[in-house]
């Protein structure tokens, strides 16, 4: 498992500014890990199980969240498969809003 990778769930005790982008297709492979970032700051990662494919994205909510996510923020997500890491491409994402929920096809 990459180093990068830190569960959705550690995430929830630490901000109360979510997103979701719920994707239901894609490049995913099962086993995969999805990981976003806001600049170089993961705020959000979950395994791929199957569609439909919900990713919870954090934002910015205080001192222990710098570097998360703000209105209108650019996200980039990678794909973490077989020690390899790939840029998701195929879809040109929703910029970042707190309590929305973003379908991705």
């Amino acid at each position: 498992m990459s180093p990068l990778i830190i569960k959705s769930d550690n995430f929830s005790t630490l901000t109360g500014k979510k997103a979701f982008y719920i994707f239901t297709d894609g490049p995913f492979l099962l086993g995969d890990w999805v990981v976003a970032y806001n600049n170089e700051v993961v705020i959000g990662s979950s395994e791929f199980q199957g569609y439909p494919f919900t990713l919870p994205l954090m934002g910015y909510d205080g001192a222990l969240t710098q570097g998360y996510a703000t209105y209108n923020s650019d996200i980039t997500v990678n794909i973490h498969r077989n020690g390899g890491v790939i840029e998701y491409t195929d879809t040109m994402l929703p910029t970042w809003q707190s309590t929305k929920i973003f379908s991705i096809e």
